[in-house]
């Protein structure tokens, strides 16, 4: 038998699970940095991707004029490349990004544009890969966003054969399961009633809890689908503090909490409909959680166009700024020309942290692989708040890193 990629019907394309950065002149100068990006779809090597199937397609209609050549546009060459005409023999599976991203104006706006745009290309519906598994896989919060699939569905209707809905895992189902529910109805009916579906669910699994279930959910809808953010959702779909507390603040979550336990209460007689109801909502309680320790985070910006080169001349007075420390038992800096201070913002690659230290002399460490015992920058990364607390962990999981000047 051949490779599994090649059978008497197709022929199919999709690199390796990373981005496309092939350093060779040919490619080096058909990459472009400076594409749109709409969610995590980009477009940087799509030119260099795009030839290369295009290639591929014409050898192929040649030697075999009945097989389609089947290509997953995906994560920096995943935008069409508008000026290559490729082979009738084309078929595409266009990845997209975190389904519940679609909500940003800018995202919808620029996948409906690929989305049409691949489909001209392909001669007909295209099918696309999408994902459940974002956002839900960062985050313990209810992520319900029913009508924003429908829009999107409705609006591109005639441009798609289906999807692929990469995820289905319980973390997906325990946070979500309402909207996967009603997505699988949509790919089948994107003019399905919503929400005579979504009463009929609560009224079928819920019980005497039905009614209360299903305001939890509405409000769990209408805090994802229209509450209003001040910045963008990161890359894959994580979520800011900032994004996190203006979808649910604290009077939000209040008023789902209460909703939560009452309808609990009202179920308490029927396991079965209690049981529906606690998978649905497996992590709310870790929600909560998640929900306070977010509430007493810092703000730290998003910041764009930082180079990462050790100068401050693109920081200005972004970032998140911190310009006197302390000691961990308070005590001020002492004087003398010691003077330290950080700033935090980040972007799509990561944390940015600019940091600066002055003082009358310096010291250097020994060995390399004790930069700590000199003079250094210390950063420590914890996975949550509280972690690094060593009375309540012990053994935290922490980053570690150590900057020296190397003076």
């Amino acid at each position: 038998p051949g490779p599994s990629w090649i059978t008497e019907l197709c022929f199919s394309i999709s690199p390796a699970d990373e981005t496309v950065h092939c350093r060779c002149d040919a490619c080096r100068a058909l990459y472009n940095p400076d594409t749109p990006q709409y969610g995590a779809v980009r477009g940087e090597a799509s030119a260099i991707t795009g030839r290369f199937v295009k290639k591929v397609g014409e050898e192929v209609a040649r030697r075999w004029p009945d097989k389609k050549v089947i290509y997953l546009p995906y994560w920096n060459y995943a935008l069409c490349p508008e000026d290559i005409d490729f082979p009738g023999n084309l078929e595409i599976e266009m990845c997209t990004t975190g389904a519940g991203g679609l909500r940003e104006a800018y995202v919808r706006e620029g996948l409906d544009r690929q989305i049409r745009l691949w489909s001209q290309k392909a001669g007909g519906p295209i099918t696309t890969w999408e994902y459940s598994c974002w956002i839900t896989n960062w985050t313990h919060a209810p992520l319900q966003y029913p009508n924003v699939l429908q829009s999107y569905y409705r609006a591109n209707r005639k441009y798609l054969a289906g999807s692929f809905i990469n995820g289905g895992g319980f973390t997906e189902w325990n946070k979500t399961a309402p909207t996967l529910y009603v997505w699988m109805r949509l790919l089948w009916n994107p003019n399905v009633d919503v929400d005579a579906t979504l009463d009929e669910m609560c009224r079928r699994l819920f019980g005497p809890g039905a009614t209360t279930s299903r305001k939890l959910l509405q409000l769990m809808i209408d805090r994802w689908e229209k509450a209003p953010w001040s910045e963008r959702l990161g890359a894959a779909g994580h979520l800011s503090p900032v994004i996190f507390n203006e979808t649910w603040p604290p009077e939000v979550v209040a008023e789902m909490e209460a909703l939560y336990r009452q309808a609990r209460e009202e179920m308490k007689g029927d396991p079965v409909a209690l049981n529906r109801f606690d998978y649905w909502n497996w992590t709310f309680e870790a929600f909560l959680r998640e929900a306070n320790e977010r509430r007493h985070a810092l703000k730290v910006p998003r910041r764009e166009g930082v180079t990462i080169d050790g100068k401050a001349d693109d920081w200005s007075d972004a970032g998140l700024r911190v310009d006197g420390l302390t000691s961990v038992a308070g005590a001020a800096a002492k004087t003398g020309g010691f003077d330290p201070s950080f700033g935090l913002a980040w972007d799509d690659r990561g944390l940015l942290v600019l940091a600066k230290v002055r003082a009358a002399d310096f010291k250097e460490a020994d060995k390399a692989d004790a930069l700590d015992t000199g003079d250094c920058i210390e950063l420590y990364l914890a996975p949550k708040v509280g972690e690094s607390d060593p009375p309540k962990n012990p053994f935290p999981d922490l980053v570690h890193v150590v900057v020296a000047p190397g003076m």
